[in-house]
């Protein structure tokens, strides 16, 4: 019985994008706490996101806040160059992979 109610209550707490960007895939809860031109973050830039060759300059950066066990991180990874996020959205981001893109998730 302590089972099925457990089970209940963690399939109630999943939204069902949960299933599309799991936690043992690389996908955290975060959200946008910056947004910003490689000119003003490019030191800030997570380590598995640094590259040996310089970012053009149209290149832009987007910080964001997720957790990592119960302690907030920040984490600046590099967005698409029309990409239109903005400080507050919720999203997805692959902390194991910089070439995935910022997912949307609800608000």
């Amino acid at each position: 019985m302590t089972a099925l109610a457990l089970s209940l209550l963690v399939a109630g707490c999943a939204s069902a994008d949960e299933g599309r960007y799991a936690w043992a895939d690389g996908w955290r809860r975060a959200e946008v706490t910056a947004i910003a031109p490689s000119a003003e973050k490019v030191t800030e830039v997570a380590a598995k996101c640094r590259r040996s060759e310089p970012w053009t300059p149209t290149q832009r950066f987007a910080t964001v806040r997720h957790a990592w066990d119960h302690h907030p991180v920040w984490r600046t990874v590099p967005i698409a160059t029309d990409a239109s996020w903005k400080v507050g959205d919720l999203v997805y981001v692959n902390v194991e992979d910089c070439e995935a893109p910022l997912q949307a998730r609800a608000q």
